[in-house]
């Protein structure tokens, strides 16, 4: 029995390379197992990577088809469970990875990006009405119009960002000219933070938190050649649970849990 409404969590970041899907891929992961029904949308059109991370299942439709009109919520939506061997539902909706696909959804007017931020809405209706509990939506990096529909029908925006100092700084300014407009709850994610022990990653995860004013900080990261390595190939906390990433994403998720959903 579900104890409170679905949840929406946007992972966000304000360029690539931070390690947005793996987190989103490995927490999802982590709330299915413990029995929580999990939906994750890629909803990086422009560059869609999840289809590949999951080593391109069979599915009905994609996420563009459903903007575009042509596919129904139920259609475009992956049922994982099996695959991911989860103890909740874990459904996936992908988007189309094809370059001419891509290159397409590149010349979309604006008006076409309003549609889309309707029929979000209208999704994330509909996977309500389906018992999920969480919704976790890996959106494009940057300023871009599906990047804000991402972030304004999200209950919780979550930044991800690592250490590097030039990083932070235009975090800083994105802070203030984007994410200040947003209602959404606002949390911090410091990913691949170079240290020689946990310790010492949460303290530099701190100072980044200092620096970044307007968000909380959710959890921090230190850097594993091994995730890297993998890049998405595997799912950490599910291939290898008691690698000290796994570990650390179980706490992350754990607090997420604490953060936004008390008892």
């Amino acid at each position: 029995m579900r104890l409170s409404p679905l949840k929406t969590i946007a992972l966000h970041s304000i360029r690539g390379g931070t390690g947005k899907s793996v987190l989103t891929v490995n927490i999802a992961y982590s709330l299915a197992e413990r029995g929580d029904n999990v939906l994750v949308i890629d909803y990086d059109l422009n560059a869609p990577s999840l289809y590949y991370m999951m080593k391109k299942p069979t599915i009905k439709a994609f996420l563009n088809d459903y903007l575009e009109g042509e596919a129904k919520s139920e259609e475009i939506i992956r049922d994982m469970k099996r695959i991911m061997g989860t103890k909740g539902k874990f459904g996936m909706i992908f988007s189309n990875p094809s370059i001419p696909v891509v290159k397409e959804v590149l010349t979309k007017p604006r008006r076409w990006e309003m549609e889309s931020l309707k029929r979000i809405i209208k999704l994330l209706k509909y996977l309500d009405a389906q018992g999920y509990d969480w919704v976790i939506i890996d959106a494009p990096p940057g300023p871009q119009y599906s990047s804000i529909n991402a972030m304004v029908s999200s209950d919780v925006l979550v930044l991800v960002t690592t250490s590097d100092k030039v990083e932070i700084d235009y975090c800083k300014t994105f802070l203030k000219e984007v994410y200040e407009s947003i209602s959404a709850e606002k949390y911090l994610i410091v990913n691949k933070v170079p240290a020689s022990s946990l310790d010492e990653a949460k303290e530099i995860g701190k100072n980044v938190a200092k620096v970044l004013e307007g968000v909380k900080l959710l959890g921090t990261v230190p850097y594993y050649p091994e995730v890297v390595l993998y890049n998405g190939e595997k799912v950490m906390v599910r291939d290898f649970p008691h690698h000290p990433f796994s570990k650390v994403i179980k706490q992350l998720t754990e607090d997420i849990i604490s953060f936004l959903q008390p008892s």
